[in-house]
């Protein structure tokens, strides 16, 4: 099996997602402080960056899900040839499966807010 990834393609793509997030949010934000009624921004945490449970949010879930499926394809390539170190393209696909289900869903502040003092 082989896999051909164009990596300039994916920068590429990544970095106009980010700019067109940071755009949105920067613009979204000037306008909030320029009219500044509140009443009429209920949308602003659709894609504010300090909100959790956005598009933001989805995007960043999305990457490490992602590379968690890209980390267990590197465990299944190097079965045949290094079998020593497929355990830790394991390892790191199971962590960034977490991470990326826990960007999501906000199991961190469940957590947070479970063993608060």
């Amino acid at each position: 099996m082989q896999l051909t990834v164009n990596s300039r393609t994916i920068t590429l793509c990544l970095v106009l997602i980010v700019a067109l997030l940071t755009a949105l949010h920067s613009a979204v934000l000037l306008t909030y402080f320029i009219i500044d009624d509140p009443s009429q921004f209920d949308f602003i945490r659709i894609i504010d960056f300090d909100y959790e449970g956005n598009i933001p949010t989805l995007f960043s879930a999305l990457l490490l899900i992602v590379s968690a499926a890209l980390f267990w394809v590197l465990a299944q390539l190097t079965k045949q040839k290094t079998p020593e170190h497929r355990k830790y393209w394991l390892g790191l696909s199971l962590i960034f499966l977490f991470l990326g289900i826990d960007e999501g869903t906000k199991i961190h502040e469940y957590l947070g807010d479970w063993v608060k003092p």
